[in-house]
């Protein structure tokens, strides 16, 4: 017996209502509250709070008994045992329909009275304790990783968690009491079969049901993806199975890294093989073209064999670069390894191919210019860029754009699974991006196959990408291939950042030049204002000062037509490098101008170069750089080139 146990007794009689309340008492329970009507019990129940209600189904006012058992069950979960003397059948069946905790017929005596009470008692308590269970269970299934999904024996769905509900692409309200291959439709990767009613096969055939591994979901919106799942039945207390648990998990990036995996490891068998042909190839050309060139010597060129010992030559010179190019894909070529600056690499390679690809083809350079440099072997990387352009260029026999991007990428520990091969740290990225044809799935897997080729016969050897391939690898790289039919194909290499490149010397041996014109020189530290007036005053040019971006405004509007060129910093007070060059647009378009800052161009100063400004100079600077740098823009086009020597200047 409980002695806390409180009751509320709703009884309409109130001789009997006392009667009942004696008897709870002589049993030890306290009374919560009386009531005389169903109205007055749902309303005192908030404020007196029992733990049970004993009614009287048969109450006089609005409400009956069921009524407001129904009531207070829904509202606030307390059992409720009903009291009756006598009833009528249509109530009766009301009252069952609502699931007391227990029925007493008038008269009762106190066992009965204290049985029933317990009973439910304990009951109400056994499904409190049932329902926080299955509320853990369900939390802990929603917060897996996995997807996850019961039936029952007939394959009747009765749980699914929110990862379920994402991958399937059902809700759980719209998926409850549906067949499991009705959410979960899953296709045999064998024979591409969606399987049957997998769960009631398996119970059918008396075993534990199974689904196929390393299967293909195929998603409520048509979409299919590749998964890993595994099943488990769910037994009752005497062994027999009565339903089923399906875990199952989205593997599309596990897929990916196999391929990877096994493409790499196709390569290297492959680049065993070519290896050893190319070495033995080379031996026998070296002959045929030694013998050749000897010959060559020897006879005259009216001699009619000259033509074709020429022949010959010119033969074995090809068969020579296509071992070449072997021998680089299985990283067998000679290497000449130094600190390479790519953007001099892509600077040099579009001047080429800008004068000997098809005018249809637009070519854009998008070059991150404080690049760090790459270890390699210039000759290999110019190769490397050149034969994607070269496919590039073969992908859009229609015309279209070329696009060649140089970047600096940091990736992370947890990026690294998403590249075969990669280590966390800082990368040159260089990619080739056209808007050609595209490529299908099963050519992307080959492209890097010695000699497959998608080309006419006598239009390529299949060896190109091959050797893009092999520079990757030989440079402790790794690429990656994204195409579209349709909609072209974008090459990314990867290659560990080496130092900053340093300045190039290709100007130490010249000489800077003088000049006339006017320069107006922002930057918010003194020092730097005075060493490049001092630096351009040198050299004739004439300079105003400005300390930061307001400053800067009022001076140049004050002289709009006589200033040349702006040397700009990026960091002021007042008024940053980006607000203070839009509102000097504004007062002149044809400004000239560039930036001068400690931070590479990204961001706000990427900013600044897209809006127009005409080139970055990274301090730290020497001297000749900036005369170099003052000297490019002011030439860039000179038409814009203004005459100072008359006008006077307003500070």
């Amino acid at each position: 017996m409980n002695n806390k146990t409180r009751i509320m007794v709703v009884e309409d009689e109130f001789i009997v209502s006392m009667e009942i309340q004696d008897r709870l008492k002589s049993l030890g329970y306290s009374i919560a509250y009386a009531a005389a009507s169903g109205e007055d019990a749902i309303d005192k129940v908030p404020e007196t709070q029992p733990d049970l209600v004993l009614m009287d189904i048969m109450l006089k006012g609005e409400i009956d008994g069921v009524v407001a058992a129904e009531r207070i069950k829904s509202r606030f979960e307390i059992p409720v045992i009903y009291l009756t003397a006598h009833s009528d059948e249509a109530t009766l069946t009301r009252a069952k329909i609502s699931q007391p905790f227990g029925y007493l017929i008038k008269p009762f005596d106190e066992r009965g009275l204290h049985t029933t009470i317990e009973m439910a008692l304990y009951r109400h308590d056994m499904e409190i304790k049932l329902k926080q269970s299955e509320q853990w269970l369900s939390a802990v299934l929603n917060s897996i990783g996995d997807a996850v999904i019961a039936t029952d024996s007939e394959g009747n769905i009765k749980f699914i968690n929110p990862n379920a509900e994402v991958l399937t692409g059902w809700k759980q309200h719209e998926a409850l009491d549906k067949q499991l291959d009705q959410v979960l439709n899953i296709k045999n990767k064998e024979d591409e079969k969606l399987l049957n009613k997998p769960i009631k096969t398996g119970f059918k055939k008396g075993d534990s049901p199974n689904l196929v591994l390393n299967s293909t979901l195929v998603t409520r919106f048509g979409n299919e993806v590749p998964i890993d799942s595994s099943t488990s039945p769910i037994r009752d207390e005497k062994g027999e199975i009565n339903g089923a648990v399906i875990v199952f998990r989205d593997i599309t990036e596990k897929v990916k890294l196999e391929r990877q995996l096994t493409q790499a490891q196709k390569m290297e068998s492959i680049g065993l093989m070519a290896g050893g042909a190319a070495h033995d190839f080379n031996n026998i050309l070296a002959a045929i073209l030694g013998y050749a060139s000897f010959m060559k010597v020897k006879l005259l060129q009216d001699d009619p064999n000259f033509k074709y010992v020429e022949t010959i030559e010119r033969s074995a010179q090809r068969g020579a670069e296509l071992t070449s190019q072997l021998l680089t894909f299985t990283r067998g070529g000679k290497q000449d390894i130094k600190p390479v600056n790519l953007n001099e690499i892509v600077n040099e390679t579009v001047k080429i191919i800008k004068s000997t690809f098809d005018k249809a083809i637009e070519i854009e350079t998008r070059l991150f210019e404080d690049l760090p440099s790459v270890k390699a072997d210039e000759v290999q990387m110019q190769q490397m860029l050149m034969n994607l352009c070269v496919n590039a260029r073969d992908a859009m026999t229609q015309g279209g754009k070329l696009i060649v991007e140089t970047d600096l990428t940091l990736i992370h520990d947890h990026d690294t699974s998403f590249f075969m091969g990669a280590k966390a740290g800082s990368y040159v990225t260089i990619s080739v991006a056209d808007t050609g044809i595209g490529m299908d799935k099963d050519t992307l897997e080959k492209i890097f196959d010695p000699f497959f080729t998608t080309k006419e016969k006598g239009k390529g050897t299949g060896l190109g990408l091959s050797m893009v391939y092999g520079v990757v690898k030989n440079h402790g790289g790794f690429e990656k291939v994204t195409s579209e039919l349709g909609k072209g194909t974008t090459f990314k290499i990867y290659f560990p950042a080496g130092e900053k490149v340093k300045k190039s010397q290709k100007t130490v041996n010249k000489k800077p030049v003088h000049g006339n014109e006017l320069i107006l020189v922002v930057d918010d530290e003194e020092p730097i204002r005075e060493f490049v007036k001092d630096v351009l005053e040198s050299y004739n040019y004439r300079v105003l000062l400005a300390e930061n971006g307001e400053e800067a405004v009022t001076i140049f509007e004050k002289n709009k037509d006589k200033i040349n060129l702006v040397i700009l910093d990026m960091v002021m007070p007042k008024m940053g490098g980006l607000q203070t060059f839009i509102k000097l647009k504004m007062l002149n378009p044809k400004i000239k101008a560039f930036l001068s800052s400690g931070y590479s161009p990204d961001g706000q100063a990427g900013e600044i170069l897209e809006r127009g400004v005409n080139g970055f100079l990274q301090k730290p600077y020497e001297m000749n750089d900036l005369l170099f740098k003052v000297r490019d823009i002011l030439d860039m086009a000179p038409e814009a080139s203004h005459s100072v020597e008359t006008h006077s200047v307003e500070t």
